[in-house]
Parts: structure tokens; C-alpha cells; sequence
């Protein structure tokens, strides 16, 4: 109640979760006891796997509440690095119990969005704990799911060194993309007063 932690009720898969880390983040010391303060409806097998494939979208939106959360409390620059790895090392877990659908539109995802929210374009390569986790999040970052398929039926790895400039080459043209895109709206617009 002090610190205003809850469970966030817009996510039904590991809800859980944001409330732990969250709870972990403020904490000044941690202990076990014995009272019971919850109980847990234990479902079936098939109606949580159902769950998964419904909401299995969820995850990243999960990470980027618990980044926002992070930062309004002061805790993300202590825990950057920790939950770089928690973020990266959860969505591979997610990437690979998925099926082939589901697994080309949770890479659309953090493509496109969630690698550069959540922090993963920013971060060193020996900031990763895993080389399977470095290497997921390298490829997110730089290729959409068609080209890395592709790179991986031929056999080819990612280049680690390389990201960070591919990273920044896109930065960049996303950039010039932005101020053409203005110019060329703004010189429509006087056309059209004349």
C-alpha cells in the first residue's frame, strides 16, 4: 500500500510477473514468511496454453510497463542491465515455444517497436549474459523475420560489432526520412495557397 504496487489488470499472461519486479525494484530488504497472503487458481494445462496463444503479444508490453515503472520510481538506471537481460532472455523463451505464425508477428513486434523502447539498441554486447540471448536480440534489431530466416537456412551469424552502426545508420535514416517527409508536406501545403 505505501509504495502503490498492484497487479496490472490489462494483462491476463504474467501478470505476475510485473508485480514481483516491480515489488523487487522498491524493496529495501526481502524475506520469506510463513502467513499465506494469496492463493492462486491453478489451471489446467490446456485452458494455459490457450492463454498463451491468446496473449502471448503481451509480453513486451509487459517489459515496457515495468521499464515505465522503473524510471518514475528512479530504480532503471541501478537496474538497466538486469532488466536488459530479464526483457531479451524472456522474450527468446517466448520466440521459441512459438508457432511459425505467431513467431513472425512477435519478431514484427519488437522490430519495429519494443528492441528500441525497451533499451536493446542501446545496449553492449558484454552487457548480455548469454550468447543465445545477445545474439536473439541482435538479429531483432537488425533484420526483420523473412531476412532473418534467411540468413539462418544459409547458416550465416550475426555480426555483433556491426550493430550498434546499423543501429545508428537507421536512427538516422528514420531522421532524414522525418525532415523530408516535413519539407515536402510543408512546400504541398504553400502549392496549394498559391
Amino acid at each position: 500500500k505505501e509504495k502503490e504496487l498492484s497487479f496490472d489488470t490489462d494483462l491476463r499472461v504474467f501478470e505476475d510477473v510485473y508485480f514481483v519486479v516491480t515489488a523487487l525494484s522498491l524493496a529495501d530488504r526481502v524475506g520469506k514468511v510463513q502467513e499465506v497472503f494469496t492463493h492462486h487458481r491453478v489451471y489446467s494445462e490446456q485452458i494455459k496454453n490457450k492463454l498463451f496463444r491468446k496473449y502471448y503479444s503481451q509480453v513486451p508490453t509487459l517489459y515496457a510497463k515495468i521499464m515505465e515503472f522503473l524510471r518514475v520510481h528512479g530504480m532503471y538506471a541501478p537496474l538497466s542491465q538486469s532488466f536488459l537481460n530479464l526483457s531479451c532472455s524472456r522474450c527468446y523463451k517466448i520466440y521459441n515455444l512459438l508457432w511459425r505464425d505467431a513467431r513472425e508477428n512477435f519478431w514484427a513486434a519488437l522490430h519495429d517497436t519494443y528492441a528500441e523502447e525497451l533499451g536493446w539498441t542501446l545496449a553492449a554486447p558484454e552487457d548480455f549474459e548469454s550468447e543465445d540471448v545477445r545474439d536473439f536480440c541482435a538479429n531483432v534489431i537488425m533484420y526483420n523475420h523473412k531476412q532473418f530466416e534467411h540468413r539462418q537456412g544459409r547458416g550465416l551469424k550475426v555480426r555483433i560489432r556491426s550493430v550498434g552502426a546499423r543501429v545508428k545508420a537507421n536512427r538516422n535514416r528514420k531522421k532524414r526520412r522525418q525532415f523530408f517527409k516535413k519539407l515536402f508536406k510543408r512546400v504541398k501545403d504553400s502549392s496549394e495557397v498559391i
